[in-house]
């Protein structure tokens, strides 16, 4: 869906061949250990919904970090009156919590 919306690489399945961690297409600010990360088989980790890879964002107390990619859209690409879809997922994990503040560590 998100390919015909003109957007690029949407499973983060391409690397960047210039950036370690970085997938190519998108653009990264204010990355601290955020990366794109690939399921492995030994030892078994799945971190993507569907397809081998996906952006891994770690997070931290005040950190905005994000990603985007800047999109080209063609005459084809928006109609008047159609909806155009786009689907994000995310998977949060907690790790632990500060017992004084309750907040993630």
């Amino acid at each position: 869906m998100l390919q015909s919306a003109g957007i690029q690489n949407t499973g983060f399945e391409t690397a960047d061949s210039g950036q370690i961690g970085k997938a190519q297409m998108w653009n990264g600010a204010n990355l601290t250990k955020d990366k794109r990360t690939c399921n492995t088989i030994s030892p078994p980790a799945t971190y993507s919904h569907t397809g081998d890879c996906a952006f891994l964002f770690k997070g931290g107390i005040g950190e905005k970090s994000k990603i985007s990619q800047k999109v080209k859209l063609g005459a084809t690409s928006l109609v008047a009156g159609s909806p155009n879809t786009f689907r994000l997922g995310q998977q949060l994990v907690e790790y632990g919590t500060c017992p004084s503040r309750g907040l993630p560590h």
